[in-house]
């Protein structure tokens, strides 16, 4: 089995975003005022993230394949190289069918995203009072798919896999293992709002390659019974596909390639339709040079 890269940022409502009556100049929400940042949570020894692997081996053959994808994705803080990658996103405010596009350059170091040349449909973006990747997280709010696989395996989301169900997606054959992370037990996927920030709760599917065991795809679901009443999120679904890419000299690797992002809110404000393309990867350097 390749490596998975599998870490991953979500954003939510954060404090001095802007509400989501405001409008661009095109008449369209300028922002939604709500980020879901998701961040892998690394505050777990090698030893106990082993141990939460070793669980589901021990649970039978049917969750060995399981237990193997969960020692790559939790090896990654160790294993998976800096990289440079492209993210495009088409961002659409449901139900309006305009269809803008936001794209960025994304460093990803030391298991953390950082966002750089934003445009917005082919324009270069930004503001002097605001990074690259706020300003990307306030467009796009959903940023740094990257840390969901590592989440869902850590060993502090003590996730409830259930036996294995057959799936075919496409032409391929997979197994599924739907999943469930309490609330109170999400502690790396956090929705941001003007005057608050929940953990919520989720729950989900990994789908395995029948053949090679490969992670193909990742859903993560929250329902309003999983968040507080007055949330102003109150549901969301965000799906991750897999795939092989070649990064420079590091060769092969398994990685998000696409994804999809919906967010409704209650009331009528409708919802936040994302796509998601991550692209031409490559190896991230740095050059230090001393001076005297």
């Amino acid at each position: 089995m390749k490596i998975l890269a599998g870490i991953a940022l979500v954003v939510c409502v954060s404090a001095g975003a802007q509400q989501p009556s405001q409008l661009s100049a095109e008449g369209t929400p300028a922002s939604t005022g709500t980020r879901e940042v998701t961040s892998p949570n690394l505050s777990g020894t090698e030893n106990s993230e082993r141990a939460a692997c070793s669980a589901l081996r021990n649970r039978g053959s049917d969750f060995g394949r399981l237990a193997a994808a969960c020692d790559h994705a939790l090896a990654l803080p160790r294993t998976l190289p800096d990289l440079v990658f492209i993210e495009r996103a088409e961002r659409r405010f449901l139900p309006k069918k305009k269809t803008d596009v936001i794209s960025a350059e994304v460093t990803f170091e030391k298991m953390h995203s950082h966002y750089a040349d934003v445009t917005v449909n082919g324009k270069s973006q930004g503001s002097p009072f605001m990074s690259g990747t706020d300003y990307f997280a306030e467009q796009v709010t959903s940023t740094g798919e990257f840390a969901h696989l590592f989440n869902v395996f850590s060993e502090s989301s003590q996730t409830d896999f259930a036996p294995p169900v057959n799936e075919v997606i496409g032409r391929r054959r997979a197994t599924r293992y739907d999943f469930r992370v309490k609330r109170e037990n999400n502690t790396g996927w956090t929705w941001f709002f003007v005057r608050s920030a929940i953990n919520p709760g989720y729950h989900g599917s990994v789908y395995l390659d029948e053949s090679s065991g490969e992670v193909v795809r990742l859903t993560l679901q929250v329902t309003s019974a999983e968040v507080d009443a007055t949330t102003p999120i109150s549901e969301a679904t965000t799906t991750l596909e897999y795939a092989d890419v070649v990064v420079g000299t590091a060769g092969m690797r398994h990685v998000p390639v696409r994804g999809e992002n919906l967010s409704c809110f209650r009331g009528l404000l409708g919802c936040v339709e994302l796509k998601l393309m991550f692209s031409n990867f490559h190896l991230f350097r740095t050059d230090t040079r001393i001076v005297p």
